[in-house]
């Protein structure tokens, strides 16, 4: 049986124009331009109901297949799509010690690297941008994703403080990949001279020690 969810945009003026003119726009903001909107299905079909008058972008995720989709033209019926299998595909992330890092949101999208993308018309650009999926870690910290695009994978994993954002590009979707997460922090405040003016061109330094007591210096200019 075939089940997942239906996912249907309205290709309206400023989604075109966004499209068009931002070499990076977020598949986030494609839905928020589009209008998105979603409904589950099984093997018995759903009804859809795209606005009337108005072309579509229409694409279906369904676990254990990779996400197939198509352009609707106003009073079109959707055509049949074609869903090919793929594997389950799992993101371990672990702390310095390489244990399991929980509460933690994984999320998988097309590369975010792409050097045919300002090359492509606007309808090449959606079909390459709309794909996105999230997923938390479990008690062992690792995210299972089943809908995956034929294409290489961007991934960012975003845990809770005090680890840092996490990301891997051009990453193929098969098997598993195991990222570690490393601590993070913010310094931030005012550097001030003894009458209480703010000082230019100041550099601050921190040290920063690992498990294994080995002091690393890092710095910018202020």
């Amino acid at each position: 049986s075939v089940y997942g969810t239906a996912h249907w945009i309205t290709l309206s003026d400023p989604l075109i124009d966004a499209l068009q003119t931002q070499p990076l726009i977020s598949p986030s903001e494609i839905r928020r331009l589009g209008g998105h909107r979603q409904q589950s299905f099984d093997e018995s079909g759903f009804p859809v109901e795209f606005p009337p008058g108005e072309a579509v972008f229409f694409w279906v995720e369904c676990p254990g297949y990779r996400p197939a989709s198509c352009f609707v033209e106003p009073l079109e019926e959707v055509p049949n799509l074609s869903l090919e299998p793929c594997s389950i595909f799992e993101v371990e992330v672990l702390d310095p010690t390489s244990a399991p890092l929980l509460a933690t949101n994984v999320v998988i999208t097309r590369r975010a690297k792409d050097d045919a993308y300002l090359s492509l018309d606007w309808r090449a650009r959606l079909e390459r941008r709309y794909f996105q999926q999230t997923a938390a870690t479990d008690h062992v910290g690792i995210a299972l994703f089943d809908v995956l695009p034929d294409d290489k994978l961007f991934v960012w994993v975003s845990p809770r403080p005090p680890y840092g954002l996490i990301t891997r590009d051009e990453q193929t979707p098969i098997g598993k990949l195991t990222v570690h997460a490393h601590a993070s922090a913010t310094v931030y405040g005012q550097v001030r001279s003894e009458s209480g003016e703010g000082m230019a061109d100041v550099y601050i330094g921190v040290m920063h020690a690992d498990r294994f007591g080995i002091r690393t210096s890092v710095g910018d200019a202020n």
